[in-house]
C-alpha cells in the first residue's frame, strides 16, 4: 500500500464504525516506500503516567476500568462514548482550579507550557517516527505535546545521564469545539533526530466538559539504516553524545557563572569611572530605576526567561544572577532539560531556594541519584515548599533530606511517585490488624516515615503506596494541616478520617478518592472535628450515607 493511503485514511470522516474498521485493518499492515519498511506498531506497554481515573494497579491486577494501561495494545473500543476499556485522565475542565485544594504554581511558568498530565508508552521496535496516531473516543482535543526519547527506561541504566535525549515532535494548543465523534488525531510531526521506542503524550483538559478518553496510540515509522544510524557500541554512542551537547546544553553552558564570567565582585571592581559613564545608560529607562524595582519586574520572569535576560547587558547580567531572584523555582516546564549538567550549572544561583517544583523531572535516569542528593544538600536547606509530582528522583535519600528540614517544611507534594514509602519498623503487623483506637495509640518511636515534619500545611500523597500507619503518623505530627490528598492510595478511609477529625481542626480540603474502606462514623468524625472543612472527595467509596444521619451532620 502506498504511503498516501495512510494519510488519506487518517483524515477520514465517515461514521464511527467505518473509522473503527479502517483503524483495525491498518493495525495489521505495514507499508513500503522507496525500499524502506514502515511498520505500524501498537504500544507494547505503559511505563509512567501522571494520573488516571482507574485504580493504581498493574495490568495484571484484574481491574483495568478507565486505567492508563488500556492505552497499550490494539484498539478495543468501537463507538464514541464512555467506555471502561479506555484510558481516562483524572481531571477535566477548569473547576479543579476553583476549588479550595488548588495549589498555585510555586514559581513563574512560561506561557508555552500548557501540559497538565502525561503518559509514556513503549513500542516493540525502534523507528524514526513519521506518524503518531491517537484514537480519541470521547471528548477529543486534549493532546498538546508529543515527544520521543532515544532510550527506554531500562536501557537508560547503561547510559550516562547527559546522553539521554528527548525531542518534541509536535506541540500545539488544546483543540476546542470538536464534533462528538471518534477522532484519529495524527498531527504533522517534526523530523525525528533519532530512532525511538518511547512516545510521550501530554494533555491539557481544561477546555472539555467531561473526561477525555483514549483507545490506543499507534506509531508508524521507518527502521534506521546503517548509513544514517550506524551500529556503534553503547560506549561510543554515549561518548559522542557527551562530547557534542545539543542546543539546550550549549545555552546553559553559556550561562554558567563559573565557566564564562568572573565573579560579580571582581567584575564590578575592575570597571573604571569612564566605563560606567560610557555604559551607564545602556539599559534605557531601567538605569533610572532603583534595584528594588528591577528585582520586582524581573521577578515575574520564569527560569528560562531569566537565563535569556542575562545576555541583554552587563546590568541585566548582574540583576539576573542575584540568588535572591531564585527563591521560587518551577522546573516542571523544563523537565526535558534537567540533567546532571543542568543541576551543576544552576547550583550557584539556587542557594536561597524556598519553593521548588521538580515535577516530572528525572525521566529515564536523566539525573543520577548521587548528583540530585548533592543538589539537595547544597541548595535546598532553606526549603519550605517541595513538589515532585511523578518524579523518579524521590527515593530514600530524598525522604531523609526532607525529614531533616523539620518544622521548616510547610508543603510536601509527591503525587504519583512510584517509590515505596516504607512501613513501620519490622515486627509490626499489617494495616488490617489495627482498629482506629490502635492507630491513635501508636507510640512515636514505632513510626518510620518523616517523624521530624511537624508544621506541614499541605500534604499530597495521591497515587502513592504509603500505608495507613504512616499517614496517621503524619496527621498526628502535623495538626496545622489544611489540605490533605490521599486519593487512590488504598488506605483505610475510616481510620484516616478518625485521625484527621481528632487532630486537624484547621482542615479545609480532604481527598479520600478510591480508599478501600469508609463508614458513617468516619463522616461524623470529620463533621465534628473539622469545622472549617470546605471540600471533601469521597469518590468511589461505598458506605451507608443515610446511617446515623451522617450527611446531615456534615
Amino acid at each position: 500500500l502506498e504511503w498516501r493511503y495512510y494519510q488519506l485514511v487518517s483524515r477520514i470522516t465517515t461514521p464511527a464504525r467505518g473509522i473503527y474498521l479502517a483503524f483495525i485493518i491498518e493495525s495489521k499492515l505495514t507499508c513500503e516506500e522507496g525500499g524502506s519498511v514502515y511498520p505500524i506498531q501498537n504500544a507494547e506497554r505503559v511505563t509512567r503516567f501522571s494520573s488516571h481515573y482507574g485504580r493504581n494497579s498493574s495490568p495484571e491486577g484484574g481491574n483495568s476500568s478507565y486505567s492508563a494501561y488500556n492505552l497499550a495494545g490494539p484498539s478495543g473500543v468501537r463507538g464514541y462514548g464512555d467506555h471502561t476499556a479506555s484510558m481516562v485522565l483524572r481531571t477535566y475542565g477548569t473547576w479543579w482550579s476553583d476549588m479550595p485544594s488548588y495549589a498555585p504554581k510555586l514559581g513563574p511558568c512560561p506561557n508555552w507550557f500548557k501540559s497538565e498530565d502525561f503518559i509514556e508508552l513503549i513500542y516493540p521496535k525502534a523507528v524514526f517516527p513519521h506518524v503518531i496516531r491517537v484514537r480519541e473516543t470521547y471528548h477529543p482535543g486534549s493532546i498538546v505535546r508529543i515527544l520521543v526519547c532515544n532510550v527506554t527506561p531500562k536501557e537508560s541504566e547503561n547510559y550516562p545521564p547527559d546522553a539521554i535525549r528527548w525531542q518534541v515532535l509536535w506541540s500545539g494548543p488544546p483543540q476546542k469545539d470538536l464534533p462528538a465523534q471518534i477522532r484519529i488525531f495524527s498531527p504533522e510531526l517534526n523530523e525525528a533526530q533519532f530512532p525511538s521506542r518511547v512516545v510521550r503524550l501530554e494533555f491539557n483538559s481544561q477546555h472539555v466538559d467531561y473526561y477525555t478518553e483514549l483507545d490506543c496510540c499507534q506509531m508508524i515509522g521507518r527502521y534506521a539504516s546503517t548509513e544514517e544510524y550506524p551500529a556503534v557500541s553503547l560506549e561510543e554512542r554515549c561518548e559522542t553524545r557527551v562530547n557534542e551537547p545539543d542546543v539546550t546544553e550549549k545555552l546553559f553552558q553559556d550561562l554558567s557563572l563559573e565557566d564564562r564570567v568572573p565573579p560579580l565582585d571582581r567584575q564590578i571592581s575592575t570597571q573604571s569611572a569612564e566605563e560606567e559613564e560610557e555604559y551607564g545608560l545602556e539599559n534605557g529607562y531601567f538605569d533610572y530605576l532603583p534595584m528594588e524595582i528591577w528585582f520586582k519586574i524581573i521577578g515575574y520572569l520564569d527560569f528560562e526567561s531569566l537565563c535569556t535576560a542575562t545576555k541583554v547587558s552587563r546590568a541585566f547580567f548582574r540583576a539576573c544572577y542575584d540568588p535572591l531572584l531564585y527563591q521560587r523555582i518551577n522546573l516542571q516546564p523544563f523537565w526535558t532539560k534537567v540533567n546532571d549538567s543542568f543541576l551543576e550549572i544552576v547550583e550557584p544561583r539556587f542557594h536561597y531556594l524556598r519553593s521548588l517544583d521538580i515535577s516530572w523531572t528525572g525521566a529515564c535516569n536523566q539525573v543520577s541519584p548521587e548528583n540530585f542528593d548533592r543538589f539537595l544538600q547544597s541548595c535546598c536547606t532553606r526549603l519550605e515548599r517541595f513538589r515532585a509530582v511523578c518524579s523518579p528522583l524521590v527515593n530514600v535519600a530524598t525522604l531523609i533530606f526532607l525529614n531533616s528540614l523539620g518544622e521548616q517544611l510547610e508543603e510536601l507534594d509527591v503525587r504519583s511517585c512510584s517509590f515505596f514509602f516504607g512501613n513501620v519498623q519490622p515486627g509490626v503487623t499489617s494495616d488490617s490488624h489495627y482498629t482506629p483506637e490502635d492507630y491513635m495509640s501508636l507510640s512515636q518511636p514505632q513510626l518510620f516515615l518523616l517523624p521530624q515534619l511537624t508544621q506541614l500545611q499541605r500534604l499530597n500523597l495521591y497515587g502513592t503506596d504509603i500505608t495507613t500507619k504512616n499517614v496517621v503518623a503524619l496527621i498526628r505530627n502535623n495538626p496545622q494541616l489544611e489540605h490533605i490528598n490521599v486519593g487512590s492510595c488504598n488506605l483505610d478511609g475510616t481510620i484516616v478520617s478518625v485521625a484527621i477529625g481528632a487532630c486537624c481542626k484547621k482542615l479545609k480540603s480532604l481527598d479520600l478518592w478510591r480508599s478501600i474502606k469508609f463508614s458513617p462514623q468516619a463522616l461524623i468524625a470529620l463533621a465534628n472535628g473539622c469545622p472549617e472543612l470546605l471540600e471533601l472527595d469521597l469518590g468511589w467509596l461505598r458506605f451507608d450515607c443515610q446511617a446515623e444521619n451522617c450527611l446531615v451532620q456534615l
